[in-house]
């Protein structure tokens, strides 16, 4: 299992808090465009990066990067410590 330190800790807050404002200024001015739908992207990917870092931090390790393929996170972070496991 991995301990999320401080620092690590600070910045998901940090991106946390970064990402409503994001989502909330768009929802706030109104956009309904292209623009906007990757903006939503955005703040999807941010939900399921935390999730991710959540669920790996109790059942495989953190030691990747934000910009990590999500496939990629789920499939060398969290599947092959899973299947360690059992």
């Amino acid at each position: 299992m991995d301990n999320i330190n401080e620092k690590d800790s600070y910045e998901q807050g940090a991106r946390m808090a970064w990402t409503r404002m994001l989502q909330n200024c768009c929802r706030e001015l109104g956009y309904q465009t292209e623009e906007a739908d990757k903006a939503a992207w955005i703040v999807e990917r941010e939900g399921i990066t935390a999730a991710l870092r959540s669920i790996c931090s109790e059942y495989g390790d953190n030691d990747w990067d934000n910009n990590l393929n999500l496939a990629d996170v789920i499939d060398k972070h969290l599947h092959r410590n899973l299947s360690r496991a059992t």
